[in-house]
């Protein structure tokens, strides 16, 4: 799958093979205690100023027998910088900062600066701050909460436009309690092909350099 169209549904769910299966135990929240979640991610993403992390995106297909990994980092400051790099096995950079966009490979070339990539952004960007579970329109949200283990909830994410629909049965995320981010994000397609993304060593609110930012 083209890795714009990955990364439109992978990042707008930050604020977040085999699948990550619907435990046992799960219990399907109430309205209400899906709206007092929400108020917590929201207060949780209201202190957050930078963001750094590492992530490692393994991706199964049924049409191969051994799965794809890749591994990168990202970066991310108030009010609109987001730096998306790929570090192996291929450099791939992208970069939103004050409404200009930048799509680098390995030796620095421009790739363009795609109209897609700009929205998924923004679309990152409004997840970082809060919004992207609470008044997304592409999907509906089910939270789950796990009897045996309260540090963690389970997120369900069902397409409804048109366009996610083609592509995805459904997106998982597990999203720890401790500060409201994803801990590791399952895209589930149609087609039978996963892709499992887990989010390590992330940095809230520490110093990034502007030129991580940089669209020259």
């Amino acid at each position: 799958m083209n890795v714009f169209v990955r990364l439109l549904v992978l990042i707008s769910f930050f604020y977040t093979g085999k699948a990550i299966a619907q435990p046992r135990d799960a219990i399907l929240l109430t309205n209400a205690a899906k709206t007092e979640v929400e108020k917590k991610i929201m207060e949780a993403s209201r202190n957050i100023t930078s963001l750094q992390c590492k992530f490692t995106e393994e991706k199964s297909s049924v049409l191969l027998t051994h799965k794809s990994v890749s591994k990168g980092i990202l970066l991310y400051k108030t009010p609109s910088s987001l730096r998306w790099e790929y570090t192996h096995p291929a450099v791939l950079t992208l970069i939103l900062h004050q409404d200009k966009v930048s799509i680098r490979n390995g030796k620095g070339e421009s790739l363009g600066s795609g109209k897609m990539f700009k929205q998924l952004a923004y679309f990152i960007i409004s997840t970082v701050n809060g919004n992207g579970l609470r008044d997304n329109k592409d999907f509906t949200v089910d939270y789950y909460r796990i009897q045996q283990d309260k540090s963690v909830l389970w997120v369900k994410l069902t397409p409804v436009s048109k366009q996610l629909k083609a592509v995805y049965a459904s997106i998982e995320i597990k999203i720890s309690t401790k500060d409201y981010l994803a801990t590791e994000i399952i895209l589930n397609e149609l087609s039978g092909d996963k892709t499992d993304i887990l989010l390590s060593d992330k940095t809230l609110n520490g110093a990034i350099a502007s030129s991580q930012f940089s669209t020259d």
